[in-house]
């Protein structure tokens, strides 16, 4: 999935993707922001976060970057029960 998407060049090393991300059972369309590092295609490193700002993308990632959660967190929270 990750090689498939098309990057724009943000700077040496790092580059950014943008998708759309629905989960299964759901209708909402969800904003998917895929981070690739380095700079050798076998040596890429990919980091994926969903988010339903309108920001740019390299503002979201770079500014916002300690309040952001990956997909791996946010997927591990969907058994939790809000109170």
């Amino acid at each position: 999935m990750y090689e498939e998407q098309e990057y724009s060049r943000i700077w040496a090393g790092y580059s950014i993707a943008e998708s759309v991300y629905t989960f299964s059972e759901s209708k909402i369309e969800l904003r998917l922001i895929i981070q690739r590092e380095g700079e050798v295609k076998e040596e890429y490193k990919y980091k994926s976060f969903l988010t339903n700002s309108t920001k740019e993308a390299v503002n979201l990632l770079s500014v916002n970057f300690p309040k952001r959660w990956t997909i791996e967190k946010f997927s591990t929270l969907k058994n939790l029960t809000l109170v």
